[in-house]
C-alpha cells in the first residue's frame, strides 16, 4: 500500500498561513506540520493524504493510540485560522483540514482544507521552506511558530513586532498578556528552543513606551552550530578527552561509543541524566576549552559534505540567486524554489539536468574546486 508520509522533512508554506492567528497544542501542530511534508511541489491540488498510524508515531517520533489520536484531531478541528486580510474589519476563518478518517486497520485519511489551495500548493509570494526536524523536538507549540515567523525574515536578519500583535497572532491566553510571564513563558523559552534545535540563532531587544515594553526585535543569524550538529562533532572529534567538569567536579568525557561518562570512576550515565548533561554542554559550549580550539569551518566542511541531501541543503539556505558556478558559458545559480538554473539566460533545466547538475556541483565541492564555506 502506498501512503503518503515518506521521508520528505520539509515544509513549504505562504506567509499568508504563517502570519495567520491561530493557537495548537504541541500534538495539534505536530500533526498539521507533518501532514504538510506530504504535500509536494508537483501537486496541483489537494488529494486525500493517507498514512498508517506506525507512520505517524515514526515521523513524529512519539507513541499515539486511536484515542488519543481522535482527541487531538477533534480538538484540531475546533481550532481554524484567522487568515490576515488587508483592512482591519474584514475576516476570514479557515479550518487546517475538511475532514478526517481512521480505520480500525490503522489506516488514516485526511484532506486539507480546499481554502488553503493558494497557500499550501499554488503559492505565490513569500514562501517559507523549513525542516521539520528542526521543529519536531520543540515542547512548546510557541516556540514552532515563532520559528516560522523569523524563518520569513532569516535573510533579512531580523524582525520587529508590536508586542500585543505577536500576541494576537499566537493567540496567547489572557493569562500570558502580562508581559513579564509573556516574556518568560514564549520570548524567553523561544529563543532557547530555536537556537538549541534549528539552524537560526535568534535574540531579541524590547523597545519601551514610558515603563510598558511595546516592541520586540529578534535578531537573526545562521546557527553554525545547533545541539546535534554540536553532539555528532564532540562525538567525532573529542572521544575521551575531557569536556567539562560538573557543579561536583567530576570531570565529563564521551566515549568511543558516543555515550557521556564520568571518567573519575569510568561510570556510565543514563539516558534522562546525559540528554540534560548534552543540553547543558551545549548551552555553556563557548566555555568548553575543546569547543574553542574547533576549526569550525573544518567541522562545517566534515558535516555539510556528509552526504549529498545536507550539501544540497546547506546551499538553498546560503546561496539563493547567487552566483555559484561558471560552466562554459553558463552561470549556475539557485532559484527561491531551491532549483539550479542559468542566471545568464535566466533558463530553468528540466528534472534529469537538474539532478546531474546538483552531483556534479556536490562533487567539485568535495574535491575543493568550488568553496562554499
Amino acid at each position: 500500500m502506498n501512503t503518503n508520509l515518506t521521508n520528505r522533512n520539509h515544509t513549504r508554506q505562504s506567509h499568508i498561513i504563517v502570519n495567520a492567528r491561530y493557537a495548537l497544542s504541541r500534538a495539534e501542530i505536530d500533526i498539521v506540520l507533518t501532514l504538510l511534508t506530504a504535500i509536494t511541489k508537483e501537486d496541483k491540488d489537494f488529494k486525500d493524504y493517507q498514512f498508517t498510524l506506525k507512520e505517524l508515531e515514526v515521523k513524529t517520533n512519539r507513541r499515539w493510540d486511536s484515542k488519543q489520536l481522535k482527541n487531538s484531531i477533534k480538538s484540531l478541528m475546533t481550532k481554524p485560522l484567522s487568515l490576515p486580510t488587508e483592512h482591519d474589519n474584514d475576516w476570514e476563518i479557515v479550518n487546517w483540514f475538511s475532514y478526517f478518517k481512521y480505520s480500525h486497520t490503522g489506516l488514516i485519511t485526511c484532506r486539507f482544507d480546499k481554502r488553503l489551495k493558494p497557500y499550501l500548493v499554488e503559492l505565490s509570494g513569500t514562501r517559507i521552506l523549513a525542516d521539520f526536524r528542526h521543529l519536531l523536538p520543540m515542547n512548546s507549540s510557541y516556540s514552532k511558530r515563532i520559528y516560522l515567523l523569523l524563518k520569513e525574515y532569516n535573510k533579512i536578519g531580523s524582525r520587529k513586532f508590536n508586542v500585543e500583535k505577536l500576541q494576537d497572532i499566537l493567540k496567547v491566553k489572557n493569562t500570558m498578556r502580562i508581559y513579564n510571564r509573556f516574556k518568560e513563558k514564549v520570548l524567553k523559552r523561544a529563543e532557547n528552543d530555536i537556537n538549541k534545535f534549528t539552524d537560526l540563532e535568534v535574540s531579541f531587544t524590547e523597545k519601551k513606551q514610558g515603563r510598558k515594553v511595546v516592541e520586540i526585535t529578534f535578531i537573526i543569524r545562521k546557527n553554525e552550530v545547533d545541539l546535534k550538529s554540536f553532539i555528532e562533532i564532540i562525538r567525532e572529534n573529542y572521544v575521551n578527552q575531557l569536556l567539562y567538569y560538573t557543579k561536583e567536579n567530576r570531570p565529563l568525557k564521551c566515549s568511543e561509543h558516543g555515550l557521556l561518562y564520568y571518567s573519575d570512576n569510568y561510570e556510565n550515565i543514563n539516558k534522562k541524566e546525559a540528554s540534560k548533561l548534552w543540553e547543558h554542554l551545549h548551552e555553556h559550549r563557548k566555555n568548553l576549552e575543546c569547543y574553542e580550539k574547533m576549526d569550525m569551518k573544518k567541522v562545517m566542511r566534515k558535516l555539510v559534505l556528509a552526504d549529498q541531501y545536507t550539501f544540497m541543503q546547506y546551499m538553498r539556505e546560503n546561496f539563493i540567486d547567487k552566483e555559484v558556478w561558471q560552466k562554459e558559458d553558463m552561470m549556475i545559480s539557485i532559484s527561491f524554489t531551491g532549483e539550479l538554473f542559468d542566471k545568464t539566460s535566466g533558463d530553468f533545466f528540466d528534472a534529469k539536468t537538474n539532478h546531474e547538475l546538483w552531483s556534479e556541483l556536490y562533487g567539485l565541492v568535495r574535491l575543493g574546486k568550488i568553496e562554499v564555506f
